[in-house]
């Protein structure tokens, strides 16, 4: 990877992954989609959380929603001229060559093209994977964006390798629900410092871009990153939530601030205040270090991602034993989180 000589950032991630003023993070070119940086492990102990709970998995729900979104993230962050030239044939192998380098630069793992055969077929491995189940549904939707044919997926795993196969298949079956939306988002100063030469966060430089191994590491927790679209995952937990009713969020809640709750404890001086909310894309809160008065009567985070995980990060952060909380969205791209 060329990197960035003042800060360390890969050059192709800062041509294709932007943080806006507002605190949003956005895919380039186009800027379609939003897009979050977040800890493996976090997102890890939420689905973890809900499948105890559940005594099943949700992998099935995970993969379609996801297949849904790597439709738009294909489309935004191929130039039209390289989209065009998907639809010829000989370019095809390419494309998914140069999908599996960029994976591997916003952290998803180091994964491998071993056989592919034009419009019918797809096998490869990934190892690691940043989650079995979100990996199968990008490359469910990579495949069948580049061939333009319904496909069916299956996978497994060789010790820590993860195989997958696609076939293309006009029966495959497409679930009419999981609707992907976009957040609206509002006015915001999320005040980056930004690096001189490439225009990326200062904070960024805290990060190494480990290319062996498909990850982005935080030097100072140890914790592997990556970076994913906020469409899925707030559509796999809205139908989870459809399904089960209200229980869902507050396990998210839940699990989020057992998370972060050990994070602060084992590294200090890293959450300190809210100000990392903004680099992860999570929103920008209007006080970074709310007082308790301030959480009683209500902290309004501009751009919130999602108020069961707002809710839980902001509880841990500001040392908030046994919470208690409530979250609601008193305007378009405001969520406010009451702590007590």
């Amino acid at each position: 990877m060329i990197r960035c000589g003042e800060c360390g950032v890969p050059r192709v991630f800062s041509y294709t992954t932007r943080w806006t003023d507002e605190g949003v993070i956005l895919s380039i070119p186009r800027g379609l989609i939003r897009l979050l940086f977040m800890e493996r492990e976090h997102m890890v102990a939420v689905f973890r959380a809900i499948e105890e709970k559940l005594g099943l998995p949700i992998d099935h729900i995970i993969t379609e929603a996801k297949r849904k979104d790597a439709w738009t993230y294909v489309q935004d962050v191929l130039p039209p001229l390289v989209s065009n030239l998907v639809k010829k044939r000989f370019v095809r192998r390419l494309a998914y060559l140069a999908m599996i380098k960029q994976a591997a630069t916003i952290g998803l793992g180091k994964a491998k093209l071993l056989e592919y055969r034009e419009g019918q077929l797809l096998v490869g491995k990934i190892s690691p994977v940043y989650y079995h189940a979100l990996f199968a549904g990008d490359a469910l939707g990579a495949f069948e964006t580049f061939e333009g044919r319904r496909a069916e997926l299956s996978y497994a795993f060789l010790s820590s390798e993860m195989f997958l196969r696609i076939e293309a298949s006009e029966g495959a079956h497409v679930s009419e629900r999981l609707e992907l939306r976009e957040a609206p988002t509002v006015k915001a100063q999320a005040d980056f410092q930004r690096c001189p030469r490439c225009g990326s966060p200062s904070e960024l430089a805290h990060f190494r871009w480990d290319a062996e191994n498909g990850k982005i590491v935080d030097r100072r927790t140890g914790e592997w990153f990556f970076v994913q679209g906020t469409r899925a995952l707030d559509a796999v937990l809205r139908e989870l939530e459809f399904e089960l009713g209200e229980e869902i969020p507050h396990l998210v809640a839940e699990a989020t601030w057992k998370f972060f709750r050990r994070q602060r404890e084992e590294h200090p001086g890293v959450f300190e205040d809210l100000a990392f909310l903004k680099i992860m894309g999570m929103g920008v809160p209007d006080k970074p270090r709310p007082s308790a008065g301030d959480l009683r009567n209500g902290l309004d985070i501009r751009n919130g991602y999602h108020g069961a995980m707002l809710a839980g990060m902001v509880a841990a952060a500001c040392g908030v034993e046994k919470p208690s909380w409530e979250w609601e969205s008193p305007a378009p791209g405001v969520i406010r989180v009451r702590l007590w």
